[in-house]
């Protein structure tokens, strides 16, 4: 579904809170797309967005990819905090229920914008320890699968012991 439909299948995804755990996650079956990871507080979902993947031309030497990526990961521990609650643009005017601004034209528009939900964990401090040690698998090839496991991992534990 797309965003616009997730927000307007349930209004408590509209007027609730959300918590952003990383954006620009990978999918190694989906290369084409990144995923922001979002958690909203009244509904305890836990979605991806699947927003497309911009192409930027390489201006690093490969030889040197590896030191520059240790850099990266520093300064997105630096301003993990700081993107704690950043929403793309057509995804924040989507949840606010305004239209699209003229700025769209040079972003995905909420049709491009898909949603997955990934499972759902009622409360935060439950999330937090579902997710513990998410920024370490942020950049790797398929952080994406390693969520989807965390959680199916979890339902998995709550079900064995019903």
């Amino acid at each position: 579904m797309d965003i616009a439909e997730f927000y307007d299948t349930d209004e408590r995804r509209r007027r609730s809170e959300e918590l952003s755990f990383g954006l620009d996650w990978r999918d190694a079956e989906d290369p084409q797309h990144l995923l922001d990871l979002y958690w909203v507080r009244d509904t305890g979902e836990l979605y991806f967005m699947a927003k497309p993947a911009r192409h930027w031309p390489s201006i690093v030497n490969p030889a040197d990819a590896e030191s520059l990526g240790a850099g990266i990961q520093e300064i997105e521990e630096g301003l993990s905090n700081l993107t704690h609650n950043l929403f793309h643009p057509g995804h924040r005017e989507t949840k606010a229920g305004s239209a699209a601004g003229p700025h769209q034209s040079e972003e995905a528009s909420s049709k491009d914008l898909r949603v997955e939900i990934v499972g759902v964990v009622p409360g935060e401090d439950e999330l937090r320890l579902v997710l513990s040690g998410w920024r370490d698998r942020l950049g790797k090839p398929d952080g994406a699968a390693w969520v989807r496991s965390a959680v199916a991992q979890k339902a998995g534990q709550e079900g064995g012991s019903q």
